[in-house]
């Protein structure tokens, strides 16, 4: 029977299970249309609406179900919450706190509520509302959600450091094994963020032995060493991954686009299974210091830009530059790279800016020079 409602809804929650939510908002839709009185349908068609894109029709879901007052506490809360986030979204930010407010008074307890209602007072740049929200959460459900939503609320605040550190380690402590990695992320994230960068590897060490097989604690530890500068750990642990997975792809795609991002063009197309002849055209030695007038130009501030070439290169000037004990004078320079591999070389030193060209060819990195002239470098 195609004008049959609940048959529409039931093959909608069928579709939407499977995720298919093109073809279950539509059953919603068709739902809807046949029986205006179900509010779960229209609810959920709301909520799938305002994910898509389709605000000003979510908005309108939300409104009817708040008109015809419906007993369910839940499905009403639900609905005013809809509102406030499609309002947010629309520019109205006071209609939708407005809404916000109308759900805390309905649930003044309910985990969601408070979340979402700190979360968007901390949109607002409102974080005198949002932590008493918080801090109400954790004390009605001490759950690894409350506790992980006032750790990130306290991490923007270095002065309530001790305290965020102490709610990252009891959301640890309540997580189940599914959010346990996401809690170790979060405090390691947080301890880099410190520079307590010894803290932030042995927590995602702690993490991976509990876990050794898990790619994305792999590549997030392998991160971590190449932005402390230990690029060959960080090529090891990649490596080592590809080598214990020899029938999957993606670890080998990923090991290749690790060094072809920092220069290794050999190791990338080995590790895509390519064979490599390397011939040698020509030898570059490193240059041992400064010339002086090198030195006296950039004691006296006469140098505007500098162009990079190669990941070698950067690396050499950036050591002969410290060796140098002028590392302050770059502070007014703009380094000019061909690729993010070679800006990675010079990220130890302070520039007045560090520009990539947009394709690393030689004619792309010229015309961004020009356009640094334009501008006035």
């Amino acid at each position: 029977d195609p004008n049959h409602a609940d048959a529409h809804f039931g093959l909608a929650r069928a579709y939407l299970s499977t995720k298919q939510l093109r073809q279950g908002y539509w059953e919603l839709t068709e739902t809807v249309r046949l029986d205006p009185s179900n509010l779960q349908a229209r609810l959920q068609m709301g909520q799938l609406g305002n994910l898509g894109g389709e605000h000003e029709a979510a908005l309108k879901q939300a409104d009817a179900i708040i008109a015809a007052e419906p007993e369910d506490a839940e499905l009403l809360v639900s609905a005013h919450l809809l509102r406030a986030q499609v309002l947010e979204t629309l520019g109205e930010p006071l209609k939708a706190r407005e809404a916000y407010d109308q759900a805390l008074e309905l649930a003044p307890d309910e985990m969601r509520v408070l979340l979402l209602l700190a979360a968007y007072s901390m949109r607002q740049g409102d974080r005198s509302t949002a932590e008493p929200l918080l801090r109400k959460l954790v004390e009605t459900d001490p759950s690894f959600t409350s506790y992980a939503g006032l750790a990130g609320f306290l991490a923007g605040d270095r002065d309530s450091d001790a305290e965020a550190e102490a709610a990252y380690r009891e959301a640890i402590e309540r997580a189940s094994l599914e959010q346990r990695e996401v809690a170790m992320r979060s405090l390691a994230g947080f301890y880099y963020s410190r520079n307590r960068f010894e803290e932030a590897e042995q927590t995602l060490r702690t993490a991976l032995d509990e876990d050794p097989g898990n790619l994305d604690l792999i590549y997030l530890l392998a991160r971590f060493y190449r932005s402390r500068g230990d690029g060959e750990r960080a090529d090891k642990m990649i490596e080592s991954a590809a080598e214990a997975r020899p029938g999957e792809v993606q670890p080998y795609l990923i090991l290749s686009l690790y060094r072809g991002r920092n220069g290794d063009l050999q190791g990338a197309l080995a590790a895509a299974g390519f064979t490599v002849l390397r011939l040698v055209l020509y030898d570059a030695q490193p240059a041992t210091t400064l010339s002086p007038a090198c030195r006296h130009a950039l004691n006296e501030g006469l140098i505007d830009v500098v162009t990079f070439f190669s990941p070698r290169t950067a690396a050499s000037f950036a050591s002969l530059v410290a060796e140098a004990d002028l590392a302050t004078a770059c502070r007014g320079v703009t380094a000019l790279c061909l690729s993010q591999a070679v800006a990675a070389r010079l990220s130890r030193l302070s520039w007045a800016e560090i520009v990539v060209a947009p394709r690393p060819e030689q004619a792309a990195l010229l015309a961004a020079l020009d356009q640094l002239g334009q501008d006035g470098a």
